[in-house]
């Protein structure tokens, strides 16, 4: 019988690479993997997954509410399910609580993914009670974890020297054999007189250097921004670009599929990573856009703020960084990096394509898991 690894997760699951990742590689070396996320009205399809998932009904959005709701959700989902021979695995902060719940109650081993530091997030402001349950929480709970994975080196070191817990790294790189030919079903307008495409992908939040990227627009000719991506600033960035008369350089062009996803990024000339230091998550942190950049064959810009960002970027020279957020001084950069002869950055996008993929470090998720057989 299949040794079960039960899977907690606070989000939709469709678009999330690195739970499709992750749940892939365990499936496929023995494992019954089984996902639970959530859902509201509305929310994509999970068909192209090739694992177990289900997922709860959540009526709040994100807010205090939906919290609240989640633990209660995914505790009740985790006592109906047959656990026997069964690992719980947390994807984050905010679903470890009924993990850990449960683990105690049937003896049950628990593993952690921390994709990001969850009480450093720049949404919970210093001094809000929200912040400060985040913080007790987390302080509580990391140590009593069994095992803990996370998605960069200065995270893990963060909850070494924080609360003494060890945490492997298994950064959010892509998966070579994904990396093949796919086809784009969104047919995106582009400007007869559009020379260059900029391409920023990810969440559409806070202190990501969005609102900084349009407004360096208005300073760069022949040049079109694709936004890919969802989330709760999207409207306000919209009527910024709007307010700048900057719609017809900024499309939105919304979630779009992963597999998608791998056909539209190399059509862009460089790929944008501008998240700013504003708390300890986003400064330490690895995003998936880098990689997904990289292996698109595209250079990238991103922000000396992110030490581990500027580290990929002048280790392999692949691009460059700005030292300022100035909507200028971004625009400047991006100036000199589309003028710059793209087989300058060829070698180096081939190298980091070599190294930094799933399969090379897919071994240390597996190591994580297999010291419960």
């Amino acid at each position: 019988m299949s040794q079960k690894i039960i899977s907690l997760v606070s989000n939709n699951i469709a678009t999330d690479q690195r739970l499709i990742k992750v749940g892939t590689s365990l499936k496929n070396n023995g494992y019954d993997f089984l996902l639970i996320g959530t859902q509201h009205r509305g929310t994509p399809s999970v068909a192209h997954i090739p694992f177990k998932i289900k997922r709860v009904s959540i009526f709040f959005k994100r807010n205090i509410f939906f919290y609240a709701e989640l633990q209660f959700r995914l505790l009740f989902q985790l006592l109906i399910e047959d656990k026997k021979n069964s690992i719980l695995l947390a994807n984050d902060l905010d679903t470890l609580l009924p993990a850990y719940v449960v683990s105690k109650m049937f003896k049950i081993p628990l593993v952690l993914d921390s994709h990001e530091i969850f009480s450093e997030l720049p949404t919970l402001k210093p001094g809000s009670i929200q912040k400060k349950v985040w913080c007790f929480l987390e302080k509580k709970l990391i140590p009593q974890v069994d095992k803990m994975y996370t998605v960069s080196p200065s995270y893990a070191l963060f909850f070494k020297n924080k609360y003494g817990k060890e945490a492997a790294v298994v950064s959010n790189f892509p998966v070579l054999k994904n990396n093949l030919s796919q086809q784009a079903d969104l047919k995106i307008a582009i400007d007869k007189k559009t020379k260059y495409v900029l391409i920023y992908q990810g969440a559409i939040n806070e202190s990501r250097g969005i609102d900084k990227m349009i407004l360096a627009m208005q300073y760069l000719d022949d040049t079109a921004l694709w936004i890919i991506g969802d989330g709760p600033l999207k409207k306000s960035y919209q009527k910024l670009a709007q307010k700048e008369n900057l719609l017809a350089k900024v499309q939105f062009l919304g979630r779009i599929n992963p597999n998608e996803l791998k056909a539209i990024t190399p059509l862009a000339d460089l790929g944008l990573s501008l998240e700013e230091d504003n708390g300890l998550s986003y400064k330490y942190a690895l995003p998936n856009k880098v990689f997904d950049y990289v292996h698109a064959g595209i250079p990238v810009l991103g922000s000396s703020d992110l030490p581990e960002v500027k580290n990929i970027i002048n280790k392999y020279k692949i691009g460059d960084v700005i030292k300022s957020h100035d909507p200028i001084d971004i625009a400047k950069k991006i100036q000199g990096l589309l003028k710059t002869d793209k087989s300058i950055f060829k070698s180096g996008l081939s190298e980091a394509q070599k190294d930094l993929n799933w399969e090379n470090h897919e071994s240390i998720l597996l190591d994580t898991f297999s010291v419960f057989k």
